[in-house]
């Protein structure tokens, strides 16, 4: 009897070569950030990551209490509220409306492109 395995692992190139980004970064830099947010996108299904969505009103609340900080979003940000803090967010995914939104006030960067450049920032805060 032939037995089949289920193919389980990262089915989205992207998010797999956002996962080969994030081991190579924390490795590099020596911070744990980077692992732990690897561990955060590629240990949940599909359906679970897509559960992970930040709204600009709660990225406003938190910019108003940790100043200098970049917020990071393992899953994606939506554009409902209004930003009146300045504010970098990186992010899996954006909606259009959250693209447009935050870098009117600050900066929005997809997360491939932060963590080539960025692995060794400081004050980086995950947000769920």
């Amino acid at each position: 009897m032939i037995m089949k395995h289920k193919n389980t692992g990262l089915k989205n190139k992207t998010l797999k070569n956002l996962s080969q980004g994030l081991r190579k970064a924390s490795k590099e830099s020596k911070r744990k950030i980077w692992k732990g947010l690897n561990k955060i996108l590629s240990d949940k299904s599909r359906r679970q990551r897509k559960k992970v969505t930040v709204n600009l009103f709660k990225l406003d609340k938190l910019a108003k209490k940790f100043k200098d900080k970049t917020f990071i979003v393992p899953g994606k940000v939506l554009g409902t509220g209004k930003l009146n803090e300045k504010v970098k967010v990186v992010a899996f995914d954006f909606s259009e409306r959250a693209f447009k939104k935050i870098n009117e006030k600050g900066s929005a960067i997809r997360m491939n492109d932060f963590i080539e450049k960025n692995a060794n920032e400081k004050n980086l805060m995950i947000i769920k």
